[in-house]
């Protein structure tokens, strides 16, 4: 019996659709062999399935690929790598990994794209245990990791905030005959970055430069960012002239990773500078810019500076954050002006932001620091209002203005909380150093034999 010419019509056009990312001709072609009675088979449903991940409708293509097993067909390894992708993109790793289980209970053997997939999955989950191991069950299943595979878990490796891993994969990568590319030098430098690392990311900037490898402007900002988190501004400033001297541009995000690191020590002259200096390039300052500048000048004791970059942020028609509000008040706090902190406050519920425990946190230094007693009271009030609850450094400020007060009666009662939440605090600690301890003698006992068992009892009485 020969082969139906509709559906080799149909099968045609499907392949056509997958290759161009057709993903909603696609689905009409679909409808199209129901209505003539056409039977779709696997490899049309799969160029289906695939259509759809290529088009970046990851809803869709879990959708059809259910369709499709539904019929009782079975997805070739193509279809499998669309659904894996899609799970990825929709940060599911959970049903990545059980397709992947799927795949060698239905015949179908993974192939680096499939675990390529995974790993992706496992990068966005910052799951970077899972991502070492399905790099060692890959190579026990005969595949070769690529450069893709490579990169993709010390990324992994990164989200997880494992450096030392990260650098691991890449000495790993070039001992298995694989060139590393800027990609795979920008993850191991995010990874260092993440850490604090600045010595190894500047390192591994310079390593770059030894190989003939251009840095980017992705690799600048993750060694920017890198000497931020070590609290080395003045690397983060001279990085960013050395980058416009190699012909490489910064863009909104270098400036934002400089200016942070600024704010830090509190260098809020240099955040200054460094927003003039990327208006003068041509670069508009975003909501994170002006967050970063607020955050410097609270540093730096500059409320004038600090609210004057909330008014402009206005002018802009940039939209204060929680974020803006609360460093904003946190520099009348430092510059002992609790009105307008309590202003600032009253301004940001107006604007339908909820503060949390940071903004009343800020707002009661403010106040206790102009010795306004019942504002802090209020404030504590309003926290209570909304189930927040105060932590000790609060209760201390609020002790501190009753008694600045001469609210005695108020600061004996504070105190008393304060007592109890102290108290509270420690059973807390106590329990978790409890918990893991028994976790500890619960997987000494698993690993030991009956004789072993016996010993460590008597090690326990």
């Amino acid at each position: 019996e020969g082969t139906d010419p509709a559906l080799t019509t149909f099968a045609a056009a499907l392949e056509a659709c997958s290759r161009g990312r057709a993903w909603c001709a696609a689905l009409a072609l679909l409808e199209e062999m129901d209505r003539q009675m056409v039977l779709a088979d696997s490899d049309s449903y799969s160029c289906a399935v695939t259509a759809c991940a290529r088009g970046r409708r990851s809803s869709m293509t879990l959708a059809v690929f259910e369709k499709m097993r539904a019929r009782g067909l079975r997805p070739n390894v193509h279809a499998f790598n669309a659904a894996i992708f899609a799970c990825t993109r929709e940060k599911n790793l959970s049903k990545a990994l059980s397709l992947l289980d799927s795949m060698r209970d239905e015949g179908v053997a993974p192939n680096v794209v499939t675990y390529n997939a995974v790993l992706s999955a496992c990068e966005k989950s910052k799951d970077w245990q899972r991502a070492l191991g399905l790099l060692g069950q890959m190579v026990d299943e005969g595949l070769t990791p690529g450069a893709v595979t490579y990169n993709t878990v010390i990324s992994a490796c990164g989200a997880g905030r494992q450096w030392r891993l990260a650098m691991s994969m890449l000495r790993e990568m070039e001992a298995n005959g694989l060139t590393p590319d800027v990609i795979t030098f920008n993850a191991t430098i995010s990874a260092c970055q993440t850490c604090g690392k600045w010595k190894e990311a500047i390192a591994l900037l310079k390593e770059m430069e030894e190989r003939g490898i251009r840095p980017d402007v992705i690799t600048y900002n993750a060694v920017i960012s890198a000497c931020g988190n070590g609290r080395q501004w003045m690397k983060a400033v001279k990085l960013i002239e050395e980058m416009k001297a190699k012909g490489i541009s910064p863009d909104v995000i270098t400036y934002n990773a400089a200016i942070s690191a600024c704010g830090r020590l509190g260098q809020w002259m240099w955040a200054m500078i460094l927003m003039e200096s990327m208006q003068a390039d041509g670069l508009s300052p975003d909501a994170i810019t002006y967050n970063a500048a607020i955050y410097a000048c609270a540093q730096g004791r500059q409320a004038d500076r600090a609210l004057g970059l909330v008014e402009k942020m206005k002018f802009m028609k940039l939209r204060p954050t929680l974020i803006t509000y609360s460093t904003a008040i946190s520099a009348c706090a430092k510059s002992d002006r609790w009105s307008e902190a309590l202003e600032l406050l009253q301004e940001m519920v107006e604007e339908e932001l909820t503060p949390n425990e940071i903004t009343y946190g800020a707002a009661i230094d403010a106040c206790e620091r102009g010795k306004q007693w019942e504002q802090v009271l209020d404030l504590l009030d309003g926290m209570s209002e909304q189930g927040l609850e105060p932590d000790l450094r609060m209760y201390n400020a609020s002790i501190v203005a009753c008694e600045d007060g001469q609210q005695w009666d108020m600061a004996i009662e504070m105190e008393a909380d304060r007592f109890d939440m102290k108290q509270e605090y420690k059973l807390e600690k106590e329990a978790q150093l409890a918990e893991a301890l028994l976790a500890d003698a619960a997987g000494l006992l698993e690993e030991a034999d009956d004789d072993d068992v016996e010993e460590l009892s008597i090690d326990w009485l």
